[in-house]
C-alpha cells in the first residue's frame, strides 16, 4: 500500500492556541537535536540500513493507523442524521389515522 503523503505533528499546528504553539517548538527542536544524534550513531555504527528500515515501518504503521481513523470518522459522519431535520416518506401517523376514522364513519 503506497500512501501519498505522511502526515508531520505541523499539519494542525494552525489550529494549537497561541499559547501551546511556543512549547511544541521548543518540544520538536528537542525532537529533531534527538533525531538528529539518533541517525548520526547509526552512522558511526554502521547500522543506518536498519535505522531506515525501522523508520520505515514505523511511518507505515503510523499512516495506516490515521488512515483507519480517517476512514471510521467519515464512517460516522455518514451515518449521523441530524436530528433537526425530519422528513417524512408518504403519509404521516397522523394523517394515516384520520383518514382511517374518516373511511370508518361512511
Amino acid at each position: 500500500m503506497v500512501h501519498s503523503s505522511i502526515y508531520s505533528p505541523f499539519d494542525l499546528y494552525h489550529v494549537i492556541p497561541i499559547q501551546q504553539q511556543s512549547q511544541i517548538k521548543l518540544y520538536m527542536l528537542n525532537y529533531l537535536d534527538y533525531q538528529k544524534k539518533v541517525i548520526d550513531s547509526a552512522i558511526k555504527a554502521d547500522i543506518y540500513q536498519e535505522l531506515s528500515d525501522m523508520f520505515k515501518i514505523f511511518l507505515y504503521k503510523i499512516q495506516t493507523k490515521i488512515d483507519e481513523n480517517q476512514q471510521t470518522n467519515e464512517d460516522y459522519i455518514i451515518h449521523v442524521k441530524n436530528p433537526n431535520i425530519t422528513k417524512h416518506k408518504g403519509i404521516h401517523q397522523k394523517g394515516c389515522n384520520q383518514i382511517l376514522k374518516n373511511s370508518s364513519l361512511k
